[in-house]
């Protein structure tokens, strides 16, 4: 019985187009593996004279996310080869980030830059080089965010990002004034302190306040509501129908790691209420 060889798949999106496997968009191009680096541990310590150690001020961050791509480059001929270097840079070099996952992890992703690289050449049509890519947010995220369709969130995950596979998963759109939200990431997940992406969408009537029981966050609206609106909060700052509603907003919530439990007061009818946001890997 001949054993099967797995051909390794790199995939990239930029922007708003389609994704693509690498090697359907350069001829030639043979992606070999994807090398995620280790999470980047930034500290700031502060040393007194007479103190044995040092303290660390402020919380513990994450710098940028290393990640490296091997490949090997074939081609027939020199023009052949330059062709594919060109397509090769169009695909991987863009002023904005570029999204990319392989085929052994394809429920995460990384929002990254490619730095430049040099090519080990093995004779005139071929090489093998090595692309360094960064991901400035410090992580890698899923590919689908939590308020995608269910489908997508059973299908687009994998083992290894905290999320039940068995069953129905985990709700993100609720109408009660008590819920859980369930934050599968490696780290809480904090807009205000961290910059992190989460949305909360409130289609609700009266001046809501919302409250993370788990962790004492909370967010008090003292701008009246009808259900035909939508509020949206972002950190601290809150949105009624695009329009900022400035100091009518204070407070901020952010979700621990695990299990989230909520509670919505003030407010006499609830349409919905949504949470947006992708979930952190290391």
């Amino acid at each position: 019985m001949s054993k099967i060889i797995r051909k390794p798949k790199l995939f990239i999106k930029i922007g708003n187009t389609k994704e693509f496997e690498i090697s359907d968009k350069v001829s030639g191009a043979h992606f070999l593996t994807l090398k995620v680096g280790a999470p980047q541990s930034l500290t700031n310590y502060r040393t007194q004279v007479g103190i044995d150690g040092s303290q660390q001020l402020g919380d513990f961050t994450f710098g940028p996310l290393p990640i490296s791509a091997d490949f090997y480059l074939e081609a027939t001929d020199h023009y052949d080869y330059r062709l594919a270097c060109g397509g090769l840079y169009d695909a991987i070099f863009s002023r904005g980030l570029i999204r990319i996952r392989d085929d052994l992890e394809p429920g995460k992703c990384a929002l990254v830059y490619a730095k430049p690289f040099e090519q080990t050449k093995l004779n005139y049509a071929e090489s093998t080089f090595t692309v360094e890519f960064e991901a400035p947010s410090g992580f890698r995220q899923s590919v689908v965010r939590s308020d995608d369709d269910p489908v997508n969130l059973r299908d687009d995950v994998q083992w290894g990002q905290s999320f039940p596979l068995d069953g129905e998963p985990p709700k993100y759109r609720f109408k009660s004034n008590a819920f859980s939200v369930y934050n599968p990431s490696s780290v809480a997940i904090e807009p205000l302190e961290k910059l992190h992406d989460l949305n909360v969408l409130l289609k609700v009537a009266g001046q809501p306040v919302l409250r993370n029981i788990t962790n004492g966050s909370k967010v008090t609206i003292t701008k009246q509501l009808n259900s035909s609106q939508t509020l949206l909060l972002q950190g601290p700052k809150a949105f009624v129908d695009s329009v900022p509603i400035g100091s009518k907003c204070t407070g901020d919530v952010w979700l621990s790691k695990g299990i989230n439990e909520f509670e919505v007061t003030g407010c006499t009818l609830i349409n919905s209420i949504i949470f947006s946001f992708p979930f952190l890997y290391h």
